[in-house]
């Protein structure tokens, strides 16, 4: 056990690194301010990059949970015309 921790750490410290990296890429790509005023009527207020933070969770959120759940994406590989 004490031997394995150090690894541990960096293949956390790996995660959590492509995580931030990430997380900049999507708040700087997908904020509110690169889209423009939709009239179809698009609300931007649920998007969940607008900030470091918030993009930081959605990574997160996506990278440890079951994405064909977060998806809606069934075990067979369609969506919801299967």
């Amino acid at each position: 056990m004490v031997r394995t921790f150090p690894k541990m750490v960096d293949v956390a410290g790996v995660f959590f690194t492509a995580l931030a990296v990430y997380a900049v890429l999507g708040a700087q790509l997908f904020n509110n301010d690169h889209i423009p005023e939709n009239p179809y009527g698009y609300q931007s207020n649920n998007d969940n990059y607008n900030n470091v933070g918030h993009a930081a969770l959605a990574m997160y959120i996506f990278t440890t949970t079951e994405v064909s759940g977060v998806l809606g994406v069934k075990a067979n590989g369609c969506a919801s015309r299967c």
